[in-house]
């Protein structure tokens, strides 16, 4: 069977595979999160670039000059995207990496030269034959800078698979096989393309890729609080139980208890919608008081849990300072009927004590709520 054939079946179990993961995650995923937005746009666009392959491969060889222009216009086009799956993808690491959307347009004003270089090549094809060209009858053809497409592609994948290595400590175990699996796949298919001349499989190797991911999003979705966004009970007791084997030898664990104040007033007198906000709010509160790389969750109705590695106390009475300040601005800042306040219990866990890390968070829960029964004494 001819590879174009070959291709085309391909082109087309990847469609379908790639339409079914589209239709369900639009669906379901929470699309105010970067990490989602970005993947869904690498949908979109390896969806397209399987399209415009299939149509153009259904061409070839097909008489006629408008039958000709099509074929340069649908190429061009192909051409075009080929970089931008590669460079969603790099957006989509460095957000899961860094959650820090400021940051992030920083490094795609630098890293957008392979794009537009390939946009330029493309462009100038239709008149020069760089990157490809089509003869009288019609059949496609690699130009002899075709080579430059692949690099530009490459590139994005190269420059994130780097970036997971660097921050391999910041990525939890359970997430770095599946953001490092990501490139193999079309890295192995850009290989086998390069021997076999005709066969082009690289888009669906990263359909595969794409599968990849969607089962690790959804993996993540079924440990994550669907109010707030932040971790739930589920996650917080494997983040436990994996601590042990990938912490950081040179610091120390701790851990802050938290429960909101006077929350059951809150939906008495305001109702549950105001209750939903005040938990909203205060996982906000919580991601700007705590560092990207520190552990939240929501791990009971109006109760929270950070765990974080540390150098010393000091470390921790500073993070507690700035939970307080960015309560207080929240406080003078806001249009809703009531304060946010919350009770507390935080300390250093010293493996030496033989303490386990239940015990450990058990003792931050009895201290949490014995200053919750302080403050309704001095209330009182």
């Amino acid at each position: 069977m001819n590879l174009l054939v070959y291709t085309l079946q391909a082109n087309i179990y990847a469609l379908i595979i790639l339409s079914i993961i589209f239709v369900n995650f639009r669906k379901r995923a929470d699309l105010t999160n970067a990490s989602n937005r970005f993947f869904l746009i690498m949908l979109k666009v390896v969806m397209a670039i399987l399209i415009l392959d299939s149509i153009g491969i259904s061409l070839y060889g097909l008489a006629g000059q408008p039958i000709h222009f099509l074929l340069i216009l649908l190429t061009l086009i192909y051409y075009l995207l080929n970089p931008l799956p590669s460079l969603f993808w790099m957006a989509y690491v460095h957000y899961t990496i860094h959650r820090s959307e400021k940051r992030l347009k920083k490094l795609v004003a630098v890293a957008l030269l392979p794009v537009y270089l390939n946009s330029i090549l493309s462009i100038a094809s239709i008149f020069t034959g760089w990157l490809f060209y089509f003869g009288a009858d019609n059949v496609y053809q690699r130009g002899p800078l075709f080579v430059m497409v692949p690099i530009c592609c490459y590139f994005y994948i190269f420059l994130s698979f780097v970036m997971i290595l660097w921050n391999r400590n910041r990525i939890r175990q359970r997430d770095l096989l599946p953001l490092l699996f990501f490139a193999l796949p079309p890295f192995l298919a850009g290989i086998i393309q390069a021997l076999i001349y005709g066969l082009a499989i690289t888009w669906p190797a990263l359909t595969i890729s794409l599968l990849t991911i969607y089962i690790f999003i959804q993996s993540r979705t079924m440990n994550t609080d669907h109010l707030t966004g932040l971790y739930n009970r589920r996650e917080f007791d494997y983040y436990l139980e994996d601590w042990m084997n990938w912490h950081s030898k040179k610091k120390q664990l701790a851990g802050f208890m938290l429960d909101l104040d006077r929350f059951k007033e809150i939906n008495d007198n305001f109702g549950h919608n105001a209750g939903d906000r005040a938990l909203i709010n205060m996982s906000e509160i919580l991601r700007k008081s705590f560092r990207n790389t520190d552990f939240i969750a929501r791990i009971g109705g109006d109760e929270f849990v950070v765990v974080l590695e540390v150098d010393d106390q000091k470390e921790i009475d500073g993070l507690l300072e700035r939970l307080k300040e960015n309560m207080d601005n929240f406080n003078k800042q806001t249009q809703e009927r009531y304060k946010l306040s919350v009770s507390s219990g935080s300390g250093m866990f010293f493996p030496e004590r033989e303490q386990n890390l239940s015990e450990f968070f058990g003792e931050l829960d009895r201290l949490m709520y014995v200053e919750k029964a302080m403050k309704k004494n001095i209330s009182v």
